[in-house]
Parts: C-alpha cells; structure tokens; sequence
C-alpha cells in the first residue's frame, strides 16, 4: 500500500505538457537565456561573444522563431563592438538576424515519456540578407508544465562564406591586423514559459 501510494505521488509530480502542449504559445525568456558566438584568430585564440538581446516565441501551431538584435552584440571590448556592428554584420543595412524552425508532434511525445531528449533539429536563418538551411543538434529538457529547457548539445557551425560575410571578414582583419578563421561555432540555451504563466512555480 505505501509503495503503491509512493508511485502516484511520483506520478503525480512528474511534468508533463498535457493535451495541448503548445497552447497557447511559449515565450522566451530573455533574462535566464543566453546566446553565443565563437570565434578564432591568429589560428589558435578562441574568443566567446554573446547577443544581450533577442526575442523568442513558439507559437501553438509549433513554429519557433528567434530574432536576435545584431547591434546588441557584446565582445566584451567597446571598440570591438563597434566593428562588429559596422563593419562586419553592417547593422546599418541589417538590424536583425532571424531563426525559423518546427517543433514536430514526436519531439513533444518524446519528451513527454522522457521529460530530455536529444533531437537533430533543422532551421533556417536569415542573416546579412542571406537566407539558408542547417542543423542543430539540441538538448530539451521538461522542466515542468509551464517551463521549457532548450539548449545546444554540441556547437553549430556558421560559415562566413555561405552568408556572403568574406568581404566584411577582410574589413575587420584589416581593422584589428589580426587573422581570423571564417568559420563561427553558435551555442544557446534558451528557456520558455508557457504564455500568461511567467515561469511561476507549479503547484
């Protein structure tokens, strides 16, 4: 009998999405999420960047998009920052890079059953007005009813060259005298509240 009432108070407090999982919309919550960047020069340092500002939602029909304010870019150098955002994103002519992607019926069954789940996920992005298609390999995690962990499970690579960026790259070596590789690796990890509940606790 006591085991028997152990079980239903596990079952109990377990999470779960319920029948409309995404209804009606999950928000991003800027403050406890995070957005990265790396990068290498002179072939060897490595230097992690971050975004402090970008908006999120996934809407009931499942769609997810991500918008990230290129002009809030922070290398943590004042001088830096600014030949980023003029020189190489030209924030002038492109205030904004845009990620779009899908959250599919199966990824919310798997993660219901497991409450984490590792999920090869497509999405396009629209950067420096260049629109392309990738893959990111991301972690979700269930951390309740109304709260969702959603994060990078290795790196994602962005190639300079696909989204037309060489020829600013050349800009900002020139600037800083510095080589760097035209390769960047993206990290996240973004949390969402479920829309009217403002990640208050679950009862």
């Amino acid at each position: 009998m006591i085991r028997r009432l152990a079980l239903l108070f596990a079952l109990a407090a377990t999470p779960a999405l319920g029948q409309s999982a995404l209804d009606p919309g999950w928000l991003l919550d800027t403050e406890a999420s995070n957005l990265r960047f790396q990068s290498i020069k002179k072939e060897v340092v490595s230097e992690s960047s971050d975004f402090a500002t970008f908006t999120g939602e996934i809407y009931p029909n499942g769609k997810a998009e991500i918008r990230v304010a290129l002009e809030s870019v922070d290398t943590k150098i004042d001088l830096r920052n600014v030949r980023m955002r003029f020189l190489f994103f030209e924030t002038f002519k492109f205030p904004e890079a845009v990620v779009l992607a899908e959250v599919t019926p199966a990824m919310i069954d798997t993660l219901e059953k497991n409450r984490r789940a590792t999920f090869e996920m497509p999405f396009s992005m629209d950067l420096h007005g260049v629109k392309k298609t990738l893959v990111a390999e991301i972690v979700a995690t269930l951390l309740g009813e109304d709260r969702i962990s959603v994060a990078t499970a290795r790196p994602v690579a962005i190639s300079v060259e696909e989204f037309g960026l060489m020829e600013n790259l050349g800009k900002l070596e020139e600037a800083a005298k510095v080589d760097i590789v035209p390769t960047t690796t993206v990290t996240f990890d973004f949390l969402f509240d479920r829309r009217g509940t403002g990640g208050a606790p679950l009862t």
